[in-house]
């Protein structure tokens, strides 16, 4: 678990599209998390020793420009 958490950190560092101010955590599975950020970037993160479908539909929730 720890190794995942510094794996994040490190890919949020170096990514601008992670670190966007508008964050919200998604309704998921059980031993599962899914966030998404307000530029459209969707998270999906399974902590289970099997795999899990993603919910549908696993699109951000904001409204998105054009």
């Amino acid at each position: 678990m720890l190794q995942l958490y510094r794996s994040a950190l490190r890919l949020r560092r170096t990514n601008p599209h992670l670190r966007s101010e508008e964050f919200r955590w998604r309704d998921s599975p059980a031993d599962t998390l899914l966030f998404e950020r307000g530029n459209g970037l969707l998270c999906a993160v399974n902590l289970s020793d099997h795999p899990i479908p993603l919910p549908y539909p696993a699109a951000p929730s904001w409204p998105q420009e054009h």
